[in-house]
């Protein structure tokens, strides 16, 4: 089996069975309240059925036809999803405590947001705001702020999401980029990497979202140190499969199924339609080639404003036919302008995390001058009128 095939036969089978396992365990605690019989039962009935897998195949799964063996790996993998989720179930109460590690992450979380708060910006939503995408932490924001990012389809800005910590990564990749390419510093600065996204993780609360990226992050550094060939696909299954593992619960989680299915998106629709820029083209530019001695070649072909502007609302497009049917279905809403929203406010997102970042490095050293703090508040000031313009025009097609 290719590659990327062998991680979706693993990946799609055990999340079934963490979802079978969860809608059974909610349906059983909710109606009849006999969860310990209930989860004992399951668990052994889930435990019987994968040792008959198992037995069935031992000794003649080499000699299965691949169609058969893929069925068996499927079954096999179904059953271990239940189980995990069962297992999960059975664990003891939280007692409260936290362990040293969480206990400094979230001391350093709350450090940080205090340190946002005294950097001094015009309006004090706008710190807010800076907490919010920095460290997770979401109330400073007033209502008519929230509502203003509900309503005009930018919630996914709001919330920590892997596209936040994809921002982390990217500084993160271009500041140690300045030490050279060699092996020893590939992989200091992979393992640099990896530590920042990891305690970032832990700083903003660990939410599924952030935990997918954060994954996959892992598994593409770890990747390149070994010197393994990545393939996105692979690598997403890979994350979905460590996540359910190790928390099978969160599957019930708006920000999970999102996150994937998003990612899941950009993996499968939107290089397709990306690449339905180049049918007419081509058939434009056919003459202009030949005219000048040169094959039709999409990679050598000039990549314009337009073009531009085509890729993101492809890549807005295909997130939202995987996202739109949980939206709809979980929140009752869809929002119509999801277009314009992510053309116009994910470009200002990047500039206004990175300037945030420098501003608060600057400002904790003493060094900020005051044009990049105005260049910062400015950059929060248009996000926000933006958004309030968006969601005014949402509300009046309502």
């Amino acid at each position: 089996m290719e590659t990327e095939r062998e991680a979706v036969v693993l990946a799609v089978p055990f999340t079934a069975g963490v979802a079978v396992a969860t809608f059974l365990l909610q349906t059983f605690y909710i109606r009849n309240h006999s969860s310990v019989a209930v989860v004992l039962m399951s668990f052994a009935a889930t435990v019987s059925s994968a040792v008959l897998i198992f037995r069935s195949c031992r000794g003649r799964f080499r000699k299965l036809p691949l169609p058969a063996a893929r069925i068996f790996i499927g079954l096999m993998f179904l059953s271990a999803g239940m189980t995990v989720c069962l297992m999960d179930s059975l664990t003891f109460p939280d007692t409260g405590k936290h362990s040293p590690v969480s206990s400094f992450a979230y001391g350093c979380r709350e450090a940080l947001s205090r340190r946002i708060m005294d950097i001094g910006y015009s309006e004090k939503e706008h710190g807010a705001l800076v907490c919010a995408f920095l460290t997770g932490d979401r109330s400073g924001l007033d209502g008519n702020t929230r509502k203003i990012f509900r309503d005009s389809g930018a919630s996914h800005l709001l919330a920590l999401s892997g596209m936040h910590l994809g921002i982390i990564y990217m500084l993160l990749s271009r500041m140690l980029a300045i030490f050279g390419n060699s092996p020893s510093v590939r992989k200091t600065r992979s393992a640099v990497i990896i530590s920042g996204a990891g305690f970032f993780t832990l700083m903003t609360g660990a939410s599924p979202s952030i935990v997918r990226a954060f994954l996959f992050i892992l598994l593409r550094e770890g990747a390149a140190i070994l010197g393994r060939k990545q393939n996105n696909a692979n690598l997403l299954c890979i994350a979905l499969t460590v996540q359910l593992t190790v928390t099978p619960g969160v599957i019930t989680s708006a920000g999970f199924q999102l996150s994937y299915l998003a990612m899941t998106g950009i993996f499968t629709l939107y290089p397709v339609i990306r690449d339905w820029w180049n049918i007419p083209v081509r058939w434009l530019d056919e003459k202009y080639f030949r005219s000048n001695g040169q094959t039709s070649d999409d990679s050598a072909r000039p990549r314009g404003i337009m073009y531009r502007i085509w890729d993101m609302s492809s890549l807005s497009i295909a997130c939202q036919v995987f996202t739109a049917p949980v939206v709809w279905l979980r929140f009752g809403t869809f929002p119509q302008y999801f277009i314009l929203t992510n053309l116009l406010c994910i470009p200002l997102m990047n500039l206004v995390m990175i300037s945030s970042v420098a501003v608060i490095a600057l400002s904790s050293a003493g060094l900020c001058p005051a044009f990049l703090l105005s260049i910062n508040d400015s950059l929060l000031g248009i996000l926000v009128f933006i958004l309030s313009t968006i969601s005014g025009m949402q509300a009046d097609t309502l």
